[in-house]
């Protein structure tokens, strides 16, 4: 089930340093070498920034380089997966595109050495290339 309607959340801006138009719905993170700047991901598991919102100044709905883009860091949040997605479970950063991979189950917290940097949690099931919502609160966590 699709949770519908308009999500408040905290947004932040940055000016986007790809070296390309940047693809809203997707996670960013923070540019290591200009803090006033957002980048993609270097790999799968990386700390995330917050999921980039839609431009609403160009038709595409992109960012292009070099342009500030809004990064929602807070609230909900649709975004797109890599992979299948089980409902209440964190998601983390998938890949270099920023897509989403599921990181276990809410309740497989532990004391355990496993750190796992995550997205947030999210609020429904979904498959490669599709959007769910997601529970944004970027953490380091530790899994079982």
């Amino acid at each position: 089930m699709a949770i519908k309607g308009n999500y408040k959340g905290i947004v932040i801006s940055r000016i986007n340093n790809i070296g390309s138009d940047a693809t809203p719905k997707r996670v960013v993170v923070l540019d290591a070498s200009d803090p006033d700047g957002f980048t993609t991901p270097s790999g799968a598991g990386v700390f995330p920034l917050g999921g980039l919102v839609r431009d609403l100044r160009f038709e595409s709905g992109f960012t292009p380089d070099g342009h500030s883009g809004n990064i929602q860091i807070s609230g909900v949040m649709d975004l797109e997966c890599k992979g299948t997605i089980t409902a209440w479970h964190f998601v983390k950063i998938g890949d270099t595109a920023g897509l989403l991979s599921d990181a276990g189950a809410v309740d497989s917290l532990s004391d355990g050495a496993t750190q796992t940097n995550v997205v947030g949690i999210a609020l429904e099931s979904g498959t490669a290339g599709s959007y769910i919502s997601v529970w944004l609160n970027p953490s380091v966590i530790f899994l079982a």
